[in-house]
Formats: C-alpha cells, structure tokens, sequence
C-alpha cells in the first residue's frame, strides 16, 4: 500500500523554499573578563517538498555558520551541518511517518538560542552546559503512527536518538548520551469541549565522558517511565486549560544523588507529574496571538550527568501579530526538588523579540536573551562536596541581537 503510492512519482508536485536568518549579537560576559564578546552567525535554510495527494517527500538543509568573538580574535567562522528527511504517507484515518534530524560539527550554547517545542509547546529549558565551542553530534530516527477517527486520536512512535561531544576532549564539555525512547498516547473527544488525554512515556540511555572524568568507567545509564493522565477543556473559542496527573519510574546506574560515581546495581525513584497549563488564544481583524502559562512538575535526565532530575517550573510563553510588526515573548523558571541535592540546578531564561517586515522578503528582528543557572545546594552543603563531585556550572549570560530574515519566494514545479 505504502509501496504503490511512492511508486505513483508523475503526481508529485514540487515546493523549494529558500530563506537566511543572519544574526548579528553582543554577548555579556564575553570571552575576556570585563568585555563583551560580538558574534556573526548566519542560518541558511533549503527545504525540498515532494507531495501527492498521500504521500510526501520532505528534505532541509539548514547548516550554522558562527564566527564567535570575533572582536577579540578575529574572524574564524565555524560550521555546524544540520538537516532532516522525512517520509510520510496518510490516507483518511492513518499517517505513518519516518523521520531523521541529524547534525555534525562545531557548537556553542552560548547564543541561548532555543530547540523548538513539541506540538507548539514552548521550548524546554533542561540545563546549560560552559559556554564553549567543541565538536558536536546529533541524530534522531523516529516511527511514528497516527490514527484518528470521529472521537479517538491515538499516537505512537518509537525513535533513537544520541547526542553529545565526538571526541573525548568534546565529551569533557558535553557527554556523548545514546538509547531508545516511546511514546504512545490517546485521545478521547468525550465532548466537543472535553478531551481525556492518556500518555506513556518511556526513555533509556548510556553515557560516555571523557577519560579524565569520574564516570569515564561507571557505566552511567538512566532509564525513565512515565504515565499520566490529563484532561483539556475548551471554555470559549480562546481560552482552554489543560490538568495533567501522573507517575514516573526512575532507574540510575553508575552516579549517586551526590553527583559522585556510584558501583551498581542501579537505584530506583518513583517521583509524581503534575502540570497545568493554560492557553489564551487572541483572534482580531487586523491582529493574531497567543499566551501560554504552563506550571509543570516532572522528571527529567540531565545531559551533563545522566541522573533523572525531578523539576519543578514554570513557562510563560506569548506571540502577537498586528500588520508588519510581530513580537515573541518567553520566561521559564525550574528548579529541582529537592533542593539539596548537589546536583540539583536553579535557572530562569527569557527571550524577547521584535521583528518588522519591510517587504515580503525582507524582515529585520530585534531582541534579548537572558540565562541564569545556579546549583541548588547552599554554599555549605556544597563546601562538603567530595571532590569528585559533579555540580552544577553557575552560569549568568546577557545576549543582544538584531538579525535580517531574508526569504525568497517559493518555488512550485
């Protein structure tokens, strides 16, 4: 069935969109004490669409040219391939999908820039590793299958995914993790206004450090299992709200609560999930918009060390859109419980942007990011840390940036 309808190639219509976001940012500490740090970077994006009226093909090319400090060392562009390819098919209840995002080469968090949110959801903030550039390597490989039907939406995917420094010198920066993950959810439209919403989660993977590191011959590996149950109601065509309830399983092997290395066999912990969210939704004539406050408690594996943190936070997220003008605001806060922990981190994170469109091509974007993460733990309680302790990086960085979003009209053949 999939097969036939690939094979019908005549009915294939063609999109290419081309588009360049160009951001020019001063950034607050810089790489010298005392001096801010001016960066250049550049986005090209190429995407390739193949569809029919079952099937589509799509491929992007979107790699990162960064020159970092360039007012203290020079200009030296570094480069960061990405890209995804994505399959589909559907026909009027059932889409199946197969999808790969990988990327290859030199990073920085530095930027503050974001990973885009799941399903319009706001970016998630997990934790900042040092603001340094090192060699740098993703892929994710998802299976995914969606049925829907006059009442039921059910969804399921399988996907593998690794992430983290190439090198050993790079994995003393960021460790290389790898490992399975699942989803699987259903929705009921109890209501044309209710939904009940069922989830589980399920996620495992292995880290590798760097050989200088505590945990290079621990055999860190972090397993989490999540269900919960939510219910969404709409109150009027813009505001709805949405109550999650659940349970999480949590199994470590090879790193302690203490952030030290720890000989198997593996520790579990069973935390709760909570979260409650609401969406207003603004609709005009001449103006479009969104504000989202979203409090969530929840566990999480933390990429720098490979132990299942449980956070507690909360995001407020917003755009509007009036003529030429449009503006995005976000603000996260999340701590983890409990605090004491000494591997437990603290951070807030806000962005703020302006951008103008001064034709259909041409838009010109203005805005701030602001990070600030610092470990749980009192000073004391850090004082009798063993020294082999892993803590979290205190970390207080302020990025301005004006960027040029060019994007040329698409091409259909």
């Amino acid at each position: 069935m999939i097969v036939a309808g690939w094979l019908t190639m005549a009915a294939l219509a063609g999109t290419l969109e081309v588009s360049d976001r160009s951001e020019f940012r001063l950034r607050l500490p810089g790489l010298v004490s005392g001096r801010p740090s001016l960066d250049l970077e550049t986005d090209p994006d190429a995407k390739l669409t193949l569809a029919s009226s079952r099937t589509a093909l799509i491929v992007e090319y979107n790699p990162q040219l960064v020159s970092w400090d360039m007012n203290i060392v020079g200009l030296h562009p570094v480069y960061l391939n990405r890209g995804n390819a994505r399959a589909e098919w559907h026909d009027e209840h059932l889409r199946l999908s197969l999808n790969e995002t990988a990327s290859y080469g030199s990073e920085n968090f530095a930027s503050l820039v974001l990973p885009a949110g799941t399903a319009g959801s706001p970016p998630p903030v997990v934790v900042f590793p040092p603001t340094t550039t090192f060699l740098y390597e993703s892929s994710v490989t998802t299976l995914e299958a969606k049925w829907t039907s006059r009442r039921w939406t059910l969804d399921a995917s399988a996907a593998y995914q690794l992430a983290g420094g190439v090198t050993a010198a790079d994995r003393g920066i960021l460790p290389f993790q790898s490992g399975p993950c699942a989803t699987l959810e259903g929705d009921y439209s109890v209501t044309r206004l209710d939904h009940l919403i069922t989830a589980a989660t399920a996620s495992y993977a292995t880290f590798a450090f760097a050989p200088n590191s505590a945990f290079s011959t621990a055999g860190v590996e972090a397993g989490l299992v999540e269900i919960d149950e939510a219910w969404r109601h709409s109150w009027s065509r813009t505001t709805s709200t949405l109550l999650r309830g659940g349970a999480s399983e949590a199994a470590t092997q090879g790193v302690s609560d203490t952030g030290i290395p720890e000989s198997p066999p593996a520790h579990f912990e069973t935390d709760p999930v909570a979260e409650a969210s609401l969406r207003y939704d603004v609709s005009s004539r001449n103006s479009t918009g969104d504000i989202t406050l979203d409090c969530r408690l929840a566990p999480t594996i933390n990429p720098l060390i490979g132990l299942v943190d449980e956070r507690i936070g909360g995001v407020l997220a917003g755009h509007y859109h009036r003529g030429l003008v449009s503006l995005r605001v976000q603000a996260a806060y999340s701590e983890s419980v409990p605090p004491s922990r000494l591997t437990g981190v603290r951070l807030f994170y806000s962005e703020v942007a302006a951008t103008y469109r001064l034709s259909q091509a041409v838009s010109i974007e203005i805005g701030s990011r602001t990070l600030w993460q610092e470990p749980t733990a009192s000073a004391a309680e850090l004082a009798l840390a063993p020294r082999n302790a892993v803590v979290p990086i205190p970390v207080v960085q302020e990025v301005g940036f004006v960027a040029l979003i060019l994007k040329a009209d698409p091409i259909r053949f």
